[in-house]
């Protein structure tokens, strides 16, 4: 038998003693019921025992629990309990990922074997103790506690609050569901009206704005003396937010006399006097072909 699982071994004895005081009404019945859960050497031994009873050979710690205890002790026991102890408090050290009560515990055992003074216990308690817990100690007001009673109950208070903190910085905090950036633009409308015979600009633009149209949407080209109507559509390419602002500024500023063909003013607008704009997104030839009978009185809406 392990030395260090005797006392285990004679605490569950005890419990059981406990539970059901009326079936263990003499110490007998206590040696009894033991006897009965060993094995092994301590097996060995009590048959040993138990044979010289029969022979005439009496043992009195067959018939008293303490005696009982006792002889188990130093028998199967540890030699120097004292001593065993006072190394084991030497060494006790408190893991920092450990609750505290791990390490009270195993104080407690071992201290409960000394008879050491107060302030050595709260000197050995306090040296095992982790930092995360001694810095606050030491730096309380008032100093460290005075007794071991105190200084455990703080301890224990402190540790507590270590991880609560600990498990509210690992609770997962509330988030609110945000919106995409970049929606679908399915009702978003913008109007720009460009004007040959004046330089007014008048533009409303809804409250979202987003950096990238993924519908392209027609083109209204309207004379209201002449009548003439046309319609420019591409559902398949892309118009991005600079590239019409760049077209509208090229138109307001391209001469009537410039508007005879395409390449009349593909050549303006990469002449470097306004923005390069790709000719990908907006057919430009197309609506040159439709701009160039409309003379000054120029009118174009931009339907996004």
């Amino acid at each position: 038998m392990d030395p260090h699982q005797l006392h285990h071994f004679l605490f569950q004895c005890r419990l059981y003693f406990r539970s059901g005081p009326t079936l263990f009404k003499s110490d007998v019945d206590k040696v009894n019921f033991a006897m009965t859960y060993v094995s092994g050497v301590v097996q060995d031994w009590l048959q040993v025992a138990l044979e010289q009873e029969d022979q005439g050979v009496h043992h009195v710690w067959l018939y008293s629990w303490s005696s009982f205890v006792k002889e188990m002790h130093t028998y199967f026991g540890i030699p120097d309990v004292v001593v065993e102890a006072a190394h084991s408090l030497d060494h006790l050290r408190m893991n920092p990922d450990d609750r505290i009560a791990i390490y009270n515990v195993a104080f407690l055992r071992y201290s409960a074997e000394l008879q050491w003074m107060e302030s050595a216990l709260c000197h050995r308690y306090y040296s095992g103790l982790p930092d995360r817990i001694q810095d606050i100690i030491s730096t309380r007001e008032g100093g460290k506690p005075p007794t071991f009673q105190t200084l455990c109950s703080t301890a224990i208070s402190i540790d507590n609050h270590f991880w609560e903190r600990k498990r509210e910085s690992e609770r997962a905090p509330y988030s609110a569901p945000q919106r995409s950036l970049y929606p679908e633009c399915s009702e978003s409308v913008s109007h720009l009206s460009i004007s040959d015979s004046s330089s007014d600009i008048n533009a409303s633009e809804s409250s979202n704005i987003y950096p990238t149209w993924r519908h392209t949407p027609p083109l209204d080209i309207s004379d209201s003396d002449s009548g003439l109507s046309s319609s420019i559509s591409d559902s398949g390419s892309i118009v991005s937010k600079s590239s019409a602002s760049a077209l509208f500024s090229a138109s307001q500023r391209i001469p009537s006399s410039e508007l005879s063909d395409s390449d009349s003013v593909l050549s303006f607008l990469n002449s470097g006097s306004v923005p390069r704009v790709p000719e990908s997104p907006v057919k430009l030839e197309s609506l040159v072909d439709s701009l160039s009978g409309l003379g000054n009185s120029l009118s174009l809406e931009l339907l996004f």
